[in-house]
């Protein structure tokens, strides 16, 4: 098993590709000065800074789209919609957007073959991460009545070690590009 790469939001332009168009978990964490910013949670500290994590059928569009073209929006003094990415609007309501700059954003993801995949582990690890740290992530408030009626794949240890829910294994790293 190898290590899951990183990619800095602001870096990322709509025509990149380094997002897969394919059904994807991805995690949008949150880095200051090169490293993770430790995140208090009820039941311990989050050390690698994990903000959001979701599954989509296609991660170049929702983060290029949605994600990327919202996070513009909401910065630049537009109304508030409720129709924007889940993460824009709950760092936009808890006044997150004037803690959190662009150049501190990164992401981290893993493609699966489908869509229905990717829910099964996206929300396997959301679970795996609210059962270690006794509520989901910070961003992560919305919660869809459609998640809890998909049953959960076993949680990816490739993705549990990138949020830092799993010891790696040595010689593991999480590369930052």
């Amino acid at each position: 098993m190898g290590y899951m790469l990183i990619y800095r939001l602001a870096d990322i332009a709509p025509d990149t590709p380094t997002l897969p168009r394919d059904p994807c978990v991805y995690a949008v964490l949150w880095f200051r000065g090169g490293r993770p910013v430790p995140i208090p949670r009820m039941l311990g500290v989050d050390y690698r800074g994990v903000l959001y994590v979701e599954a989509t059928e296609n991660l170049r569009r929702r983060v290029v789209s949605d994600l990327l073209r919202h996070l513009k929006a909401a910065r630049s003094g537009g109304k508030p919609r409720a129709n924007r990415h889940a993460l824009v609007v709950v760092a936009e309501y808890f006044g997150l957007l004037d803690k959190i700059r662009d150049e501190e954003l990164y992401i981290t993801f893993k493609a699966y073959p489908d869509t229905l995949t990717a829910w099964r582990h996206g929300w396997a690890v959301l679970r795996t991460y609210a059962e270690h740290y006794g509520e989901p992530p910070p961003l992560n408030i919305y919660f869809d009545r459609k998640q809890l009626l998909v049953e959960p794949a076993e949680p990816d240890p490739e993705l549990l070690e990138a949020l830092g829910l799993r010891k790696a294994n040595r010689g593991q790293a999480l590369g930052v590009e």
